[in-house]
């Protein structure tokens, strides 16, 4: 599927496709959520560290672009609270994310019933934990290897989805000692279109978009750059690639 739609691309989808990496145009979902988000998309996170426009006096500022059709105005971010349900390739993943972390590592897990469901809410500085005890009430990753320093990832990079403190996405303490690898939490693209939530990770060569994954033996919540790198590397558990969706109240 992923090679007949990359022989469709003209244009500008044309150009698109020789900027991105090979493992993107080879694999139809990982695809799938690059053309989302470079054709129809709504960050939710891009205020954090961003600077304000300057306008000057003499001029007043051009009015809002409206919005494009499908895709929800940042204006509404505030306004929308919900759950994250939890779509994979099995039922064992469970069916939402939980408000209870792993009293470990402090990690995020998966529950099957919506009342054990982490109520969020859609920010212009990411995706907030309605919850969750100030400051860390914000979803966030952390990159658990070594080799990720300064905020740079890998093709073979994964983390766990764990709350953090925004803007600094410290993360919430753990009795888990030098955690390896940086944190950030605005990371988030919402798609209005599906509602899916998609991850993205900008290193110094290149944007990676995360898969999240859903550890079955532990019910903890993961994001690789590279689903089938990172499973074979892990082949000792056992793991479910999945989709988080926004269910609104």
């Amino acid at each position: 599927m992923a090679d007949y739609a990359v022989s469709c691309f003209a244009d500008d989808a044309l150009e698109w496709s020789i900027s991105v990496d090979r493992d993107v145009l080879e694999d139809w979902d990982v695809l799938q959520r690059a053309l989302m988000q470079e054709y129809c998309r709504y960050r939710v996170s891009s205020v954090e560290g961003s600077g304000a426009a300057r306008t000057t006096t003499d001029t007043a500022p051009p009015a809002a672009a409206p919005a494009a059709p499908g895709v929800t105005p940042t204006t509404n971010a505030s306004t929308m609270t919900g759950f994250i349900r939890i779509v994979a390739e099995t039922p064992e993943a469970g069916n939402y994310m939980s408000k209870k972390v792993d009293p470990h590592y402090g990690v995020l897990l998966t529950c099957t019933e919506l009342g054990d469901a982490a109520r969020v809410r859609l920010s212009s500085y990411g995706i907030q934990f309605v919850d969750f005890p100030e400051p860390y009430c914000w979803l966030g990753i952390i990159i658990t290897e070594s080799s990720a320093k300064n905020g740079q990832i890998g093709r073979e990079s994964f983390g766990n989805l764990c709350p953090t403190s925004a803007p600094t996405s410290h993360v919430m303490g753990t009795s888990v000692k030098d955690i390896a690898g940086p944190a950030r939490s605005n990371i988030w693209l919402f798609q209005s279109l599906d509602s899916c939530i998609v991850s993205t990770w900008s290193s110094v060569d290149y944007t990676y978009i995360l898969q999240p994954v859903v550890n079955l033996g532990n019910n903890r919540l993961l994001a690789a750059t590279n689903y089938p790198k990172f499973t074979k590397n892990n082949s000792q558990n056992n793991y479910a690639k999945a989709r988080l969706i926004f269910e609104p109240v």
